[in-house]
C-alpha cells in the first residue's frame, strides 16, 4: 500500500490510514497514552509518515517501518513531557523555596506571596511578551516554531526573549 502511494497514489495514503489508525492507537494506549494523548501521537506518525514517505524502502514490509516512525513519535512525546514537567517542577520549587531573609526573624516568603510576586511581574508584560515567554519556557517551544508563528526571525525572537526574561527579573526585584 505504501509502495502506491510512494508512486504517487493518494488514495493509498487513506487506505493505510484507515487500516492502520486504530492498530496505531491502541498499541500507543498499551504503552500508556490516554485515548487524547494517543490520537495525538498517532497523528504525529501519520504526518512523519507522510513527511518520510520519499526514504520508504519499498522492498521492506510497510507496517515495520511505519511502527519504527510511531515508536519514535511515542519516544518524542514522552522525552517533551519528561522536560517540561521538570521545568514546571523547578519553577514550582523556586516559587516554593525560601527566597531570602524578610526580617530580622529570618521569615520567609509564603509560597502565596512568591506566586504573586511572579503573577504580578508577568502581568506587567504585554499579552505578547507574556505569550513568548510561556511558550519558549515552560512548553520549550523552539525559535524555529515561535519564529515560523510569530513571522519573525529565530535570532530577533531569541533576542527578544532575553530581553523580556531580564524585564521580568527587574520588575520582580521591584516588586520585592
Amino acid at each position: 500500500m505504501l509502495a502506491e502511494w510512494f508512486f504517487g497514489d493518494s488514495a493509498a495514503f487513506a487506505t493505510f490510514y484507515a487500516r492502520h489508525w486504530g492498530r496505531t492507537v491502541v498499541w500507543l494506549k498499551s504503552r500508556g497514552l490516554s485515548g487524547a494523548l494517543a490520537d495525538d501521537v498517532a497523528q504525529e506518525a501519520f504526518l512523519r509518515l507522510h513527511a518520510h514517505i520519499g526514504s520508504y524502502d519499498r522492498v521492506r514490509p510497510a507496517l515495520p517501518w511505519f511502527f519504527t516512525i510511531v515508536r519514535s513519535a511515542l519516544v518524542d512525546f514522552f522525552r517533551r513531557e519528561s522536560r517540561v514537567a521538570a521545568r514546571a517542577r523547578a519553577w514550582k520549587s523556586e516559587a516554593e523555596a525560601p527566597y531570602g531573609a524578610l526580617g530580622a526573624e529570618g521569615d520567609r516568603e509564603t509560597e502565596a506571596e512568591r506566586r504573586t510576586l511572579i503573577e504580578r511581574a508577568l502581568a506587567s508584560l504585554s499579552s505578547e511578551q507574556r505569550d513568548l515567554v510561556l511558550a519558549r519556557v515552560f512548553e520549550e517551544e523552539s525559535y524555529d516554531s515561535l519564529a515560523e508563528r510569530s513571522g519573525k526571525s529565530a535570532p530577533s525572537l531569541r533576542k527578544a526573549i532575553e530581553r523580556i526574561l531580564k524585564k521580568l527579573r527587574a520588575r520582580m526585584n521591584e516588586l520585592e
